[in-house]
């Protein structure tokens, strides 16, 4: 029979056991007056729960195991934060749990679970499929998939933004600076995306923003921190001008430069290439020395997108993808798709985050609408749930349906999962 912890907690959480003449162990009559409330940080699994043991109401706190010895094993006995535990909820009592001279009264479970219910439970744990229920949830009625789908929206912006408060608490709460790092982890897409932001992180915006009046001068420091200006012997007079610069800034900054080779281009089409990207951030900068509030503070998600596409490399690459390689001439700028993951990805969150630490909630609903008024990423999690019949209307549904694959379906969490927790309920 396949029992765990969790298991437990969810029982006790939405009480789906038979309740008829409840008593504890030792054969007296209990009376639930409050569950509690789930702790999911350390001590008791359940906080500021109520109880009634024949005539006395007890106030506490509840702990939750498959084997009442478990108590010992988990060495709760010396962990003081127990002492206030008033009733212990196990699957199987096996061993009686003394605190303070006391006997701690139990509810043994194991007989009155529903078996339909730990079959249920076991199918969906042990299933090879990545979304376990995928044969059942369309039995949900669409309102409840609805809420679901909000609520993990808002729990991936969270994510995001704790994400981004641990880099500015590391930033002194420069949030250009952290911004414009986390911009360029976005140009890279997945491939070069930690390797655009080690290049941001390796070159402060503020110094970057000292030449915002020479797009030159930005192209050759992060070309040159890039590695992309080392060891060689230049045939154009752009590659010139930017070595030249280059040398200047380097001594001028101390800037240590990165070898090249760190670049990846396995798989990419040559406008994603690392050298367009790093031009079109160049761009960027040099377009907009306020990077932070020029995108926060728009009002209209189409101004963001507008300010994006606009972005266009300078003359010597439009017509050459790498250095000293020269191609037909096309203009090379963001295409849709990698604004859209640029906006869903860095520009929503940062506003989300801005809105929280500022306590300023215009901020948090805007990015909120931002995130309902952009399209649906596509990618394989989005096609997987699209083929059951769950749906992403906007980003907000495709970044809900990411946090639930990832988090909840990946790895077998259906007892955390409201839709998970409705089919078992059933």
């Amino acid at each position: 029979m396949f029992i765990n912890e969790d298991f437990i907690i969810f029982l006790w959480n939405y009480q789906v056991f038979d309740k008829t003449k409840l008593k504890t162990t030792t054969g007296e009559q209990i009376t639930i007056i409050k569950i509690g409330s789930p702790n999911n940080d350390s001590g008791a699994d359940f906080f500021n729960s109520k109880i009634q043991i024949g005539e006395t109401i007890w106030a506490g706190n509840i702990e939750i195991h498959v084997n009442s010895s478990d108590w010992y094993s988990h060495k709760h006995n010396i962990d003081k934060s127990y002492n206030n535990v008033i009733l212990h909820v196990v699957y199987n009592h096996d061993k009686d749990v003394i605190i303070d001279n006391r006997t701690l009264p139990v509810i043994e479970l194991k007989n009155r679970i529903n078996a339909s219910l730990i079959s249920k439970y076991y199918v969906f744990k042990s299933s090879p499929k990545n979304i376990p229920c995928q044969n059942e949830i369309n039995t949900i009625p669409s309102i409840y998939i609805t809420k679901w789908l909000e609520t993990l929206s808002i729990e991936r912006l969270e994510e995001k933004t704790n994400q981004i408060l641990q880099s500015l608490q590391s930033k002194n709460y420069d949030f250009e600076e952290v911004f414009y790092q986390k911009i360029a982890y976005g140009f890279g897409l997945k491939i070069n995306s930690e390797m655009m932001e080690i290049l941001a992180n390796s070159i402060p915006l503020k110094n970057l923003n000292k030449q915002s009046y020479n797009l030159l001068q930005i192209e050759a420091i992060l070309f040159g921190q890039a590695g992309f200006l080392n060891e060689i012997e230049p045939t154009n007079q752009y590659i010139l001008k930017l070595k030249e610069e280059y040398k200047f800034l380097q001594n001028k900054y101390n800037l240590t430069p990165f070898d090249k080779k760190i670049w990846k281009y396995s798989k990419l089409r040559p406008t994603s290439f690392p050298e367009i990207k790093i031009a079109l951030l160049a761009k960027l900068i040099f377009q907009n020395q306020n990077l932070f509030s020029a995108f926060t503070e728009e009002k209209n998600i189409e101004n963001i997108k507008n300010k994006l596409a606009i972005i266009e490399v300078s003359e010597y690459w439009k017509t050459d993808f790498r250095i000293e390689k020269q191609t037909i001439s096309t203009n090379k700028h963001l295409g849709e798709n990698t604004i859209n993951i640029i906006i869903i990805n860095v520009i929503i969150p940062f506003i989300f985050a801005y809105g929280k630490t500022k306590n300023e909630i215009k901020y948090i609903d805007k990015a909120i609408e931002f995130l309902n008024n952009i399209k649906a990423e596509q990618n394989n999690i989005i096609e997987k749930f699209n083929k059951i019949g769950i749906k992403s209307n906007n980003a907000a549904d495709s970044q809900a349906i990411i946090q639930l694959f990832n988090k909840y379906c990946k790895n077998k969490q259906c007892l955390k999962c409201s839709i998970g927790q409705h089919l078992l309920k059933e």
